[in-house]
């Protein structure tokens, strides 16, 4: 009897766990979600926050201004072009001074509101950091913003199954930032960079961006039951990267790196890069290094074959280990592109040559991989499976 018991709860149990498993496939009116409400998500407006000459600002049609309670301050039937910038005395909006160090500028019957010639929907909000200094936020719906994330991650033009993935790996990144910013009370979720992920408003989003939101509506990856850093990049160049020791990120199983054969052949999974000896020589000064240059190779690698360390040999035969990571960010910084750290150096006269492959850090989904995988036939939950192996979807929200 309590052996059948048993089998009872555990076929309830394996039942339960596969209603909660969720494919690509799904409808948003199936009953396969966690009844959680779709959050709010803060982007930091890199491109309006901290800049000499603040930001400007033009709304279309009818606004409020709010102060930071929510509570209405202003109101106005539209707005062009105003200069927004904070001192000493608050929020300069214009010709008009909101005495306070924050203020929210929301849009009436679905107006968007433009920060620099870039279109937005939700709230803008302003802060005064500092004096001179300028925070600039958009405070917009998680699927809103997803919608104007994945057309700038990834050509509007790639198979849906790629984009789908793309769209629920974008999601389930917001979904760890948002909590991780309110756990170590930071004053925003997400950068509109590479910093994060790149969002340009509304002006990467579009109908084919929204039915692809919409397809996957709420659709978040769980690793151990946790919501998790879903790192993507461009190119693997035939290897993914394990996180760990890339970002110094939890050493996930579905974040390990494997080979990847889809990318193999298109534009960047192979190329080459040459640095002259001024480039060097100005890397050691970036590094705050003593010259001269001497010399530079790898000092270790990953299974993948990308570099971790070089060896910088300067000065009076001074030796340096220098992040593989560092050097490509400075050196890229000045013109020059060295797209990943999977690479290889050897000697050309007054300089070295570098033959690479891949574009990005490496770590989790392969962009050009995900396209291929799609334009062969995989589907969306085939290529999530793929990059991040042993992760099961749920729906979060309706």
């Amino acid at each position: 009897m309590i052996a059948n018991s048993f089998k009872f709860i555990k076929s309830i149990l394996l039942l339960l766990c596969y209603v909660l498993f969720v494919s690509c496939s799904s409808t948003p009116n199936q009953q396969n979600y966690f009844n959680y409400q779709e959050p709010q998500i803060r982007v930091l407006l890199v491109h309006a926050s901290n800049k000499k000459g603040g930001a400007s600002l033009s709304v279309g049609g009818s606004y409020n201004v709010l102060d930071a309670t929510r509570r209405i301050i202003a109101q106005g039937k539209s707005i062009e072009g105003a200069k927004v910038a904070c001192s000493n005395q608050g929020i300069q909006v214009g010709n008009h001074l909101f005495k306070t160090s924050t203020i929210l500028v929301q849009a009436q019957n679905d107006h968007k509101i433009k920060i620099n010639k870039i279109e937005y929907l939700g709230i803008i909000e302003f802060s005064g950091t500092k004096p001179g200094k300028l925070s600039t936020l958009n405070l917009v719906p998680m699927e809103t913003y997803l919608s104007g994330v994945i057309g700038s991650e990834m050509p509007l033009s790639w198979p849906d199954s790629a984009l789908q993935a793309q769209a629920i790996t974008a999601r389930t990144y917001a979904l760890y930032e948002y909590g991780e910013s309110r756990k170590r009370k930071r004053p925003f979720d997400v950068y509109d960079t590479v910093a994060s992920q790149v969002y340009k408003g509304e002006k990467s989003a579009s109908p084919r961006s929204r039915k692809i939101i919409d397809d996957t509506r709420g659709l978040t990856m769980l690793y151990n039951n946790m919501v998790f850093k879903a790192f993507f990049h461009s190119t693997c160049g035939g290897h993914t990267a394990s996180s760990s020791p890339v970002f110094d990120y939890h050493n996930f199983a579905c974040l390990y790196g494997r080979s990847c054969p889809y990318c193999q052949g298109t534009k960047y999974y192979s190329w080459e890069c040459k640095l002259d000896l001024s480039d060097l020589q100005q890397f050691l000064i970036d590094m705050k290094l003593p010259g001269p240059f001497l010399s530079i190779g790898p000092y270790n690698q990953d299974q993948a074959g990308r570099l971790q360390n070089l060896k910088v040999l300067h000065g009076t035969n001074q030796t340096t280990i220098v992040k593989a990571s560092r050097f490509r960010t400075l050196i890229t910084a000045k013109g020059k592109n060295i797209r990943s750290t999977k690479f290889t150096m050897s000697p050309i006269p007054n300089g070295i040559l570098i033959r690479g492959n891949g574009w990005g850090h490496g770590v989790g989904m392969c962009q050009v991989g995900a396209s291929k995988m799609s334009q062969k036939g995989f589907s969306c939950q085939d290529i999530i499976q793929f990059y991040y192996p042993g992760v099961i979807l749920y729906r979060m929200w309706k």
